[in-house]
């Protein structure tokens, strides 16, 4: 049986099955059926009866930070079926906010929303398409870290801040179990981040006109050619203040900052650069595949539970 995994973020949708991967970013917008997709990193799929464009060339983002929601769903399905290939049946393991996962109903709910009476029909590039999915797992989004780094986990207390794209999700981890009580979801991942960088740098910068793709450099860098004195303390200005709010956030659910092992995870870790969250978290290290870590770990619990 064909166990998959998929990572449905809202920046960003990854997917394993076994060692074969696919990304693609999280990214919806109905169309015309007659729309002609240039972008490789786009799919275009026809859900009852209505025609949508998924991936990299669709307009829309989803800043909630639930994933019971359609563009999630057809990214997991777009994805699982891109996997697959010519076979239509598996199992699927789905990570989720912490949110979701610590909320007994909420978990229920979002399982039996992926699972779709184990059938899902649809249109996907012009071939039509039929998932038989014999089960879901909903498992959490920062817990695989710890499955797939067990050097860094095992015999310790650590704690967890999976920094994706729009949301950074935060556990601590005992002895490869995760601690009651210790869990939280916000919206605070990379990309809000380097936009209220880009705009502040845009209105202070004379003749600045800073793009969207050009953040990940600037941010690595730490600076902006255009003015590196000031772009410097306008980046550590702002990331100071939102790193502040995610360390609040972690002492109101129960974590001794100064005290744990601090692990770093998520795509938006690398965006933001290890450099800059160690001066604010010192004793901060990175999982050893800040992008993949997620879906290694529920590919490991996967495994466990269907083969």
């Amino acid at each position: 049986m064909n166990i998959i995994t998929v990572d449905a973020g809202k920046y960003q949708t990854k997917a394993l099955l076994q060692n074969n991967g696919i990304k693609f970013r999280t990214k919806l917008e109905e169309i015309d059926d007659n729309v002609n997709i240039q972008n490789n990193n786009s799919f275009y799929i026809q859900w009852e009866n209505k025609h949508y464009l998924i991936g990299d060339g669709a307009k829309y983002v989803d800043y909630d930070v639930s994933k019971h929601k359609l563009q999630h769903k057809l990214a997991i399905y777009t994805a699982t079926a891109k996997l697959l290939k010519n076979k239509n049946e598996c199992n699927l393991v789905v990570l989720s906010p912490l949110s979701t996962y610590t909320n007994a109903q909420a978990r229920e709910e979002f399982r039996q929303y992926i699972l779709n009476n184990h059938k899902a029909r649809f249109e996907l590039d012009g071939r039509e398409t039929e998932l038989i999915i014999k089960d879901v797992t909903v498992f959490a989004e920062a817990i695989g870290v710890s499955i797939s780094n067990i050097g860094m986990f095992k015999d310790k207390t650590v704690g967890v801040l999976d920094i994706g794209g729009l949301n950074v999700n935060g556990i601590i981890i005992k002895n490869m179990k995760p601690v009651r009580d210790t869990e939280f979801t916000i919206n605070a991942g990379s990309l809000i981040i380097m936009e209220k960088v880009r705009k502040e740098l845009n209105r202070e910068i004379r003749n600045a006109n800073i793009q969207e793709y050009q953040m990940d450099t600037i941010m690595k860098q730490g600076f902006y050619n255009g003015d590196a004195e000031i772009s410097k303390e306008i980046i550590q200005s702002i990331l100071s203040s939102h790193f502040k709010d995610i360390i609040q956030i972690t002492k109101a659910n129960n974590w001794d900052m100064q005290g744990l092992d601090i692990v770093i995870t998520g795509g938006g870790s690398l965006d933001l650069g290890l450099q800059n969250i160690r001066k604010h978290i010192p004793q901060a290290q990175l999982s050893s595949n800040p992008v993949w870590d997620s879906c290694i770990g529920g590919n490991k619990v996967g495994a466990m539970l269907y083969e």
